[in-house]
């Protein structure tokens, strides 16, 4: 097993072990909110884009204002794609979960999205790179020292 890997699947551990132990005791836990849910999934979204293998080599290999539209748009589908499944009610099939279509569901689902980023950006700019994205990185673009200018030595 690779050491790249060894993080995340501590993280799932940790989580997996914490939810055993929660069941075992029958402790009495917080509800989830939508908020602590888009942050669960930004949270999720993005070490699957950090270490997942070649899909991490191929989005280190884009520019940062791709990376940033392409996550915007990645976890806007996602929450309108979960807001509509629950107004046409196949969550509460699926997961006995009911979503109340209103206006104020609607801004919600903003402030879903706005704090999935939040935290999809903010913990991909702190996460260590594996090996392979730096070489992806390094091999993406020339530097801007190896472009000629007009006004730089030549």
């Amino acid at each position: 097993m690779r050491p790249r890997f060894l993080f995340p699947l501590l993280l799932v551990f940790a989580l997996l072990t914490m939810a055993f132990i929660v069941q075992l005791q029958e402790i009495e836990y917080p509800e989830l909110t939508v908020d602590m849910i888009a942050g669960a999934a930004g949270l999720v979204l993005t070490f699957v884009f950090a270490y997942f293998p070649n899909l991490n080599t191929w989005y280190a290999g884009k520019d940062d204002a791709f990376k940033k539209l392409f996550m915007a748009g990645v976890v806007t589908l996602f929450a309108v794609a979960a807001f509509g499944l629950g107004c046409a009610g196949y969550l509460t099939v699926l997961f006995q979960v009911t979503v109340v279509c209103t206006l104020e569901s609607a801004v919600g689902l903003l402030r879903a999205i706005v704090v999935g980023l939040v935290v999809n950006q903010g913990v991909y700019r702190i996460l260590p790179e594996a090996k392979a994205v730096t070489a992806a990185k390094a091999m993406r673009s020339p530097s801007r020292d190896d472009i000629p200018h007009a006004w730089g030595p030549q």
